[in-house]
C-alpha cells in the first residue's frame, strides 16, 4: 500500500515540476517576443523620423544625405559629408556610368526613403 502512495506522490511531483518548467518557458518566450516587438517599434519610429543631430540639448533636423565613393563602395553620409550614416555593399563599378560620376561628385538625397529606395534598386 505504501508503494502505491509513493509512486503517486512521485508522479505528482514530476507533473508539477513539468508544469512549472513549461510555464517558465512560456513566460520567458513571451517576454522575449515583447522585447523584440518594442525594439522593432522603436527602430521603426526612429527610422521614420530620420536621424537627428543634437548639440547642447537642442535637436536639429538633418538636411539630407550624400552618396559617395569610398574604397570602391558606395557609402551614405549625413549632410555634413563627413559623418557616415550607413555603409553599403554596393560596388561603385557595378553601377551605371552616369550614376558612378554622380556618386564620385557626391550624389545628394533628401530623405531616408530616397536612400532606401536607391539601396533596394542597386543591392545585389
Amino acid at each position: 500500500m505504501m508503494k502505491k502512495y509513493s509512486i503517486g506522490f512521485l508522479a505528482s511531483v514530476f507533473l508539477c515540476s513539468m508544469a512549472l518548467v513549461i510555464l517558465y518557458d512560456y513566460s520567458y518566450h513571451s517576454m522575449r517576443n515583447r522585447e523584440t516587438t518594442e525594439q522593432y517599434e522603436a527602430a521603426t519610429k526612429e527610422e521614420a523620423e530620420g536621424p537627428v543631430a543634437q548639440t547642447e540639448g537642442n535637436a536639429i533636423k538633418n538636411e539630407g544625405y550624400y552618396l559617395k565613393n569610398k574604397d570602391g563602395y558606395v557609402i551614405v553620409y549625413l549632410s555634413d559629408g563627413q559623418t557616415v550614416y550607413e555603409y553599403t555593399n554596393i560596388k561603385l563599378s557595378s553601377l551605371p556610368e552616369g550614376l558612378q560620376e554622380e556618386i564620385e561628385e557626391g550624389k545628394r538625397m533628401e530623405t531616408v526613403e530616397e536612400i532606401y529606395g536607391f539601396l533596394e534598386n542597386y543591392t545585389s
